[in-house]
Parts: structure tokens; C-alpha cells; sequence
């Protein structure tokens, strides 16, 4: 038995069904090599072309409190 078709037995097993993969928006290289760098592609969830999760960054305030969840990466 291949690891593959034993993972999807035990998915099975626990009722646990998997979306079907979103289609491309675009055509996209995996990896692009600049210098020491590697940058890498990838797919954000998306359902029916739309981000599934959608979040307005915001800016810290004056104390640099920017509450859970404000997206802001110092």
C-alpha cells in the first residue's frame, strides 16, 4: 500500500473531505534565485477567485499597540 493512498484511507476513515485545489490565477515560476536568495510562489485560500480570509492591515497607534489580528508586521 503507497503512502498516498493511505493517507487518503485514513482521511476517509476520519470523514475528514478535502476541498478540490483552486485554479491558478496566472501562469508563475515556483522559484526565482536572486543573489543569496531564494524567493518562493505559492496560493493563498481562495474560494471562487476571492480571498477566503481578507484582513485591512492598520498602522500602530502613538504607545505602538495595534490590537490582535491588525495584520501590521513591524
Amino acid at each position: 500500500m503507497s503512502a498516498v493512498t493511505s493517507a487518503e484511507r485514513r482521511l476517509l476513515e476520519l470523514g475528514i473531505e478535502l476541498p478540490a485545489a483552486p485554479t491558478p490565477f496566472g501562469s508563475y515560476m515556483e522559484t526565482v534565485e536572486t543573489g543569496n536568495l531564494l524567493f518562493f510562489s505559492g496560493m493563498l485560500p481562495v474560494v471562487d477567485h476571492k480571498p477566503k480570509y481578507a484582513q485591512q492591515p492598520t498602522v500602530p497607534d502613538d504607545n505602538g499597540d495595534n490590537g490582535p489580528g491588525s495584520g501590521w508586521c513591524p
